[in-house]
């Protein structure tokens, strides 16, 4: 689930909209939020790509990129691992060119260990959900 929340607005893109609301509905209520929006296909690339703010988020939670190879790569601001996947990061960056990329709380220590490394050879941005909590950024600084 990738929620953003631009002043009181509240947006939401999730593969399941009933277990994004049972997770955070709380959270929106006690931030005074309106109810969300779900992100339609008008925001979507495809399934596993959306645009906001001319941002290109990717979010990586089946094996869609595996071996598969890119003469352009997809440049990205953000490449969003989750669903418990075991990715091989040379396969993935040479697919993708992300600025940073964030890994869930599904992602075991190895793999996140592993995405890591692979982020340090090639000074790509790294950010552990599971080690630092949600990821939260300002979009309007981007």
């Amino acid at each position: 689930h990738i929620n953003i929340i631009t002043r009181k607005q509240n947006c939401v893109y999730s593969t399941d909209s009933i277990e994004a609301l049972k997770i955070a509905n709380s959270f929106w209520q006690r931030q005074k939020l309106e109810k969300p929006q779900f992100l339609s296909e008008n925001n979507s690339i495809n399934e596993e790509c959306l645009s906001f703010n001319d941002l290109k988020i990717m979010l990586l939670v089946n094996d869609v990129l595996k071996n598969k190879v890119a003469d352009n790569p997809l440049e990205l601001d953000y490449l969003i691992i989750g669903n418990h996947l075991k990715p091989k990061m040379d396969q993935v960056l040479n697919c993708v060119h992300p600025l940073k990329i964030i890994v869930d709380k599904t992602i075991s220590k190895w793999y996140t260990e592993s995405i890591k490394q692979a982020c340090l050879s090639r000074n790509i941005e790294f950010y552990s959900v599971a080690e630092k909590g949600a990821y939260k950024t300002d979009f309007e600084e981007n």
